[in-house]
């Protein structure tokens, strides 16, 4: 959904998606109030509403994406990147990034890679 998002706007802001027990997938967007949201405003209420679902067992697993710069693997200088961190009730957590530079009105995505990644909401 992130990867659509920065393809239509140019850019996006942070999203959630989770499953539930019962197997149900859910996503929510960032949206504001004005005109001028800032994201760690949006990633806040998301890592919010994810602690409480995580803590009363309504989730088993989540995914948050943000807009972030990275050193890839092999590189030197910063690139924009989607970031999507995963996380399992049961599983070790994950970080998958994928780098991206704007040319013009097209989006050029680099080599995605792995990193492990830190529990935030299933302790």
């Amino acid at each position: 959904m992130a990867r659509k998002l920065l393809e239509d706007n140019g850019r996006f802001l942070p999203t959630a998606s989770w499953i539930d027990r019962d197997g149900e997938f859910a996503f929510v967007g960032g949206a504001g109030g004005g005109m001028f949201v800032r994201a760690t405003e949006i990633l806040d209420m998301l890592y919010a509403a994810l602690h409480q679902k995580a803590a009363e067992q309504a989730i088993r697993a989540c995914a948050v994406a943000v807009d972030v710069r990275v050193v890839p693997p092999g590189a030197t200088k910063k690139t924009d990147a989607i970031l999507v961190t995963i996380e399992h009730a049961e599983a070790e957590p994950v970080d998958v990034v994928l780098p991206y530079t704007k040319r013009w009105r097209r989006i050029e995505y680099g080599e995605q890679f792995t990193e492990p990644g830190e529990r935030k909401f299933f302790a």
